[in-house]
């Protein structure tokens, strides 16, 4: 512990940062180059309540990169939803009606990588036309409806929502639970990139305005708001939507 011109009393101490980039499918693996850093940092302390406060300087001393691969193995529907009910950073991937899985670190880092292709759902100036939260007679899309709470987790009456819940998304791949269950300040945010999808549209749906308060009018007399295109595969693999 030290003291800098201000009178602030300081700590240095030397931390190690572990990311992997780079990420990469070669056959049935998925393949990122692991970066191993050391850096010397410099802190303020309070030597009262021990407790490490703003990062004042950040040096780099060494770095070192190697290649770690992760095999890639297939799952079924069933055992897809366990794996996203643990607290185990993933990685799958859709492709041929398959699903293949993987643990993965969650330093991972793919958002805004290019893995395999460019996201279909949005991707720099171009967006599918049902990039919505509206209902699909609208023009929307049950991806961008769907959402999963804590409580969602434990209820296994309900299906965790991901990519295999999606038919008309052919390819693409996803990782979950990557920062979820971590206090890691490097863990990475989840993400789902849309390879090909069979709803794809190039330009937005449009739809009278009287089609659009016929559809409201129906759903009200039905009591059908809460249910979209999902429901049959829910119930395909037993699951209660409501």
């Amino acid at each position: 512990m030290s003291t800098c011109q201000e009178g602030i009393k300081t700590i240095k101490r030397k931390v190690t940062d572990t990311i992997y980039k780079n990420a990469r499918i070669e056959g049935n693996e998925l393949i990122a180059d692991k970066h191993v850093t050391d850096f010397v940092v410099v802190n303020e302390f309070n030597p009262v309540k021990k407790k490490i406060g703003n990062l004042f300087k950040k040096t780099k001393i060494s770095e070192h990169i190697s290649t770690e691969s992760f095999p890639l193995r297939e799952v079924s529907f069933t055992e897809l939803q366990s794996l996203r009910r643990s607290n185990t950073p993933s990685f799958v991937l859709k492709r041929d009606g398959k699903l293949f899985y993987t643990k993965v670190p969650n330093t991972l880092k793919l958002l805004n990588c290019r893995l395999l292709g460019t996201h279909k759902c949005s991707h720099e100036n171009k967006t599918c036309g049902r990039l919505s939260a509206a209902p699909d007679e609208l023009g929307g899309c049950a991806k961008v409806r769907g959402t999963i709470t804590s409580s969602d987790v434990k209820d296994f009456s309900k299906p965790i929502l991901g990519i295999e819940l999606f038919p008309w998304i052919t390819y693409g791949y996803e990782t979950f639970n990557m920062g979820r269950y971590t206090e890691n300040p490097t863990s990475t945010l989840d993400v789902f990139v849309v390879l090909s999808c069979e709803h794809y549209l190039a330009k937005p749906i449009k739809v009278k305005q009287e089609e659009k308060d016929k559809i409201k009018i129906e759903k009200k007399e039905t009591k059908s708001a809460k249910e979209y295109s999902m429901a049959s595969c829910f119930r395909k693999y037993g699951y209660n939507y409501y």
